[in-house]
Order: C-alpha cells, then sequence, then structure tokens
C-alpha cells in the first residue's frame, strides 16, 4: 500500500511551494488523498492510464522512461486494476 488515494486532497496549498511539506496540509504526511499533479499521476489508479500527448505529436516523449502517460509501443494499464492498490 502506497499511503495516499488518488484523489487530490481540498486542504493542499499548492501555492506554498517553498514551505515543508507539514505546513501545506493539516494532515501532513497522515492525509490520504493525493497532494500536487505528481502524487496524482503517478499513483497507481492513474500511472500509464491516459496516451502521452508528447508522444502523439512526434515520435518521442521528452520524459522518456520517467513519463506517467502511456505510449504506443508500451501497453496501457487499465484504472480498474491498478485502482486496488
Amino acid at each position: 500500500e502506497i499511503g495516499y488515494g488518488s484523489e487530490p486532497c481540498p486542504d493542499w496549498d499548492r501555492n506554498a511551494a517553498y514551505k515543508n511539506y507539514e505546513d501545506r496540509c493539516p494532515r501532513g504526511f497522515r492525509c490520504p488523498r493525493a497532494h500536487g499533479s505528481k502524487e496524482q499521476l503517478y499513483h497507481p489508479a492513474y500511472y500509464k492510464a491516459m496516451p502521452c500527448s508528447d508522444f502523439k505529436t512526434g515520435n518521442a516523449c521528452p520524459r522518456g522512461e520517467l513519463c506517467a502517460f502511456f505510449s504506443p509501443h508500451r501497453t496501457a494499464t487499465r484504472v480498474e486494476e491498478a485502482a486496488q492498490f
């Protein structure tokens, strides 16, 4: 278990980038929700579930192996299967 869900946290202060992590949400690391787009994109429920728009417009993605989206030469993750995490 990764410790947080894929739903975004309504309390996450995304405008406070230079604050400590614990100061950006009243629940801090104990919060059961995603803090920011990176935590949401790389959550097993979303990771590699949507097509990469950069790959569709060209022949390569600038993020390479770190891309959170799938490209035509890779298999997509089914959200139903990943949701069990």
